[in-house]
C-alpha cells in the first residue's frame, strides 16, 4: 500500500515522518504521517502487515480537511482525532490515529 499517495488524495502536501532537510516546508496546510508496521501471519508465512498510522495535519485555522476525513470514512476506518494549538509554531495540529491491515495474496 502506498500510504503517501493515498493521503495525497486529501489535496494537501504529504511527507512521511518529516519534509526532507534542506527542502522548503510547504505553506500550511500540510500533512505528515508516521507509519509503524508489523508483519505477521500463519503457517510460517508473513502474509499480513498491520500499519499503525499517526497522521498529523498542520494548519493556520482550526477547520478540518473534509477530504482527508472522507478518505477514512469511505474505507470505514475507525480513527481517533485530537486537535491542539501549538504555541511555538502558531498553528493547529490535528492528529488522526488508526490501523490498516494489509494482506498479501499468493
Amino acid at each position: 500500500m502506498d500510504i503517501k499517495t493515498w493521503l495525497e488524495q486529501a489535496g494537501e502536501p504529504v511527507a512521511e515522518t518529516a519534509f526532507p532537510p534542506g527542502e522548503d516546508v510547504p505553506e500550511m496546510p500540510y500533512i505528515v504521517y508516521l507509519d509503524d508496521s508489523e508483519r505477521g501471519g500463519g503457517d510460517m508465512k508473513n502474509l499480513s502487515r498491520n500499519h499503525s498510522l499517526s497522521v498529523e495535519r498542520y494548519s493556520e485555522t482550526s477547520e478540518d480537511n473534509k477530504m482527508l476525513e472522507a478518505l477514512l470514512d469511505t474505507q470505514a476506518i475507525k480513527y481517533t482525532k485530537e486537535k491542539q494549538w501549538l504555541t511555538d509554531e502558531e498553528c493547529f495540529m490535528t492528529v488522526y490515529n488508526f490501523d490498516i491491515l494489509e494482506r498479501e495474496v499468493i
